[in-house]
Order: structure tokens, then sequence, then C-alpha cells
């Protein structure tokens, strides 16, 4: 006696033979795929179907179809395969809560409103997965030139207003001040990149020439999104998501974790969200994780100096494919352009902030001031 199960366009029957039976003794779904194997070529099992699938079906093969595998088997090369270690991004917090930091084929977006740092954000981390973590990192600009770039970063790393880089160049010891940068710099990977008007195969291109000279970038910084030139006849919001669809791909194929700084609209004191990204659905849709920033006190009605003062600076993991969302707060510093999270006593935590040696130059660099050291007789 066949077991029913009754569905949506009719019912289907278990037959004594373990065959699907449909409605009105039409044969079932698995007797009509064996019939039409049959037809096609004489094999009589779905598996040998499916195998002939991108040969007999073009647009099957189009999409990547690999055949069918077997869930234990899946289970087991998951068991035997090596975890890929995550990439700290330098921000304790946001590791935490990342399961480690950024990981290859993914894409991390970060948005935020005009003017609210996710520039800034996109380079400090750049900045400090390349120092601390050791991480080789690409950063493209296409809005930043990249002497203002450099600028930028120096004022991250020292805590200083880029007005007071100007004046020790003046004073001729720009140099002195930035020793201990200067030698963290040299042993990491960060490569800086002016490309404004960058398309994806410029992308490949540049992977390509950074393969030749023996570099194989592990995170790609692109700030940011909305300003990607846009081909002629094609509407922004196509364009982006056609943007988006193609990173994606570059991101798996290229086994890169991507950073992309993306803009949100607009909309007057309301909390930014999801659905403010702007340009199209197709950057939440190929975000695995979307972070978005705001200054939740900031007042542009205000003067400038207030404006200009520490502030807090919210996180909000928006969207997360692997992992809980979550807000995170940090302190930012409009002068410098820089993040500054606190440890479990509330004391804030940052390089510029800890006392270095200058080993050849018997010299302490504490709190960004150096020191020299007085030799006990």
């Amino acid at each position: 006696m066949p077991t029913e199960v009754s569905g949506v366009g009719g019912s289907l029957a278990w037959g004594a033979d373990g065959v699907v039976e449909g409605d009105a003794g039409q044969p079932g779904i698995w007797r009509c795929l064996d019939e039409g194997a049959r037809e096609l070529g004489g094999t009589d099992r779905m598996a040998d179907m499916a195998s002939s699938a991108p040969e007999s079906h073009p647009q099957t093969a189009a999409v990547g179809f690999d055949g069918l595998h077997r869930a234990d088997d899946l289970v087991a090369e998951f068991v035997r395969a090596v975890p890929e270690a995550a990439m700290g991004t330098g921000i304790a917090m946001l590791d935490r809560w990342l399961r480690g930091g950024l990981r290859r084929g993914r894409i991390y977006t970060i948005a935020g409103r005009p003017g609210e740092g996710k520039s800034s954000l996109s380079l400090s981390i750049a900045t400090r997965m390349a120092i601390r973590s050791k991480v080789s990192v690409v950063y493209l600009s296409l809005e930043m030139g990249k002497q203002e770039l450099t600028a930028r970063l120096i004022a991250q790393q020292l805590l200083v207003d880029p007005l007071q880089l100007e004046a020790w160049r003046r004073e001729g010891v720009l140099q002195d001040h930035l020793t201990l940068l200067h030698r963290d710099l040299r042993t990491s990977a960060l490569h800086i990149e002016d490309a404004r008007g960058a398309q994806i195969g410029d992308l490949e291109s540049l992977f390509e020439e950074l393969a030749v000279a023996g570099l194989h970038p592990s995170v790609l910084v692109i700030d940011y999104l909305q300003l990607i030139a846009m081909p002629f006849g094609v509407s922004r919001s196509d364009a982006i998501n056609t943007y988006m669809a193609d990173l994606k791909n570059f991101a798996k194929s290229k086994r890169v974790a991507i950073l992309l700084a993306c803009q949100i609209n607009r909309q007057g004191n309301e909390k930014p969200s999801l659905i403010h990204l702007k340009g199209a659905g197709g950057i939440e849709e190929s975000s695995d994780v979307v972070l978005i920033c705001s200054r939740p006190n900031l007042d542009n009605t205000k003067v400038s100096e207030e404006i200009a003062q520490d502030c807090d600076y919210e996180i909000w993991i928006a969207k997360h494919r692997q992992g809980a969302l979550y807000k995170l707060t940090l302190t930012y510093k409009p002068p410098c352009f820089e993040f500054v999270e606190s440890n479990l006593y509330g004391k804030p935590q940052h390089p510029a902030l800890e006392t270095r040696l200058i080993e050849d130059e018997d010299t302490l660099v504490i709190d960004n001031e150096r020191t020299a050291i007085i030799a006990e007789d």
C-alpha cells in the first residue's frame, strides 16, 4: 500500500518498490528522471544523468553545476580540511565578534554616511592588519590621492593632527617622530594605490602584476564603492549590483578578503540601517558581513571645535552570515582620524600610547614622546 504525501500541485506516493508515484497513476519524480535519462543516452540512474547535465544542458554548466555529492562524503571532507585562520583587524572587540577577524573569500562592507569616518576606519584597519597581524594588504582609494592618504595614515598611527605633521616638517624634526612607524611599515606589506576609476578588470591586472613580483595579498580594501566608474548607458543601481557580484567572484577566485567602504543615504537623524545602503540591494546580498558605522551624538549644526572633540563611535554588525549581530563602541578622535578602544580597566589602547624601545638609539618612546635612556653606573 503506497504512502501518500500531499503538497502543492497534487500528491506523491511511495510505492512498494520505493519509487515515487504521482497522481492518476502517472510516473513519479524519480521514474520520470530515469526514463528521461534512458532517452538521452541509455543511462538509467539519476546520478549518471546529473553527471552528464553540463553537456546536455549548457545553461546548467554556466552556473557551475558539478553533480551531486553525498552528505556523508562532504562531512568527511570537512573533517579532513585544515581550518583557515582568521586575520585580526587590530581592533580586539571587533575581532571577537567576527570570530577572530577577516577570512579569505568573503566581503566585509563598512557602511556610513558621508563624513562619519568609514574611510578612516577602513584605512585604520588596513594599517593595523599590515603592521600587527603581518597580513599583506592592498588599499585602493577611489577618492583620495596617495599624499593625502599617507598624511592620514601617519596621523592615525601617531595620534596627531595632520597640521602637527606640517609643523614638524618646517622644524626639520618630522623624521625623528616617524622612526618607529617607518620601521613598522618597512617590515609590513601594506600597498596603497590611487585607483580612481578602477574596474574589476583593473583588479585582475593589479593582482597579476603583484603575483609576478612575488606578492600575494590577503586583504583588498576598496574606498569606496559608489565612486566606481559607471559604464555608459547603465544605471548606477545595475552597475553596483554587477560590480558586487564580480567582487564576490574575485574574492573567492583570488582567495582574498575584501574590505569595502560603502556610503549610506542621508536620512536626517534617523538611525542608519541596511535599508539605507546607497545604490542597490546587491550590496547587502553579496556582503558576508555589513558593519554600519555612525557617530550617534554628531550634530553638524555645531561649531567645528565641538565636532572635532573625541566622541563615541558605534559599529553595528548589522549582517553576519557566520555569527551574531552586535553593536560595539570605540572612541573616535576626529583631528587624527583614528579610533581607540579601551581595555577592561577603561584605559585607552593604541600603539601611540605604548612605551617602546628604539634599541639602536638607546631611546624610549613614551606616549609618542622620545626620551633618552640614562645608563646606570
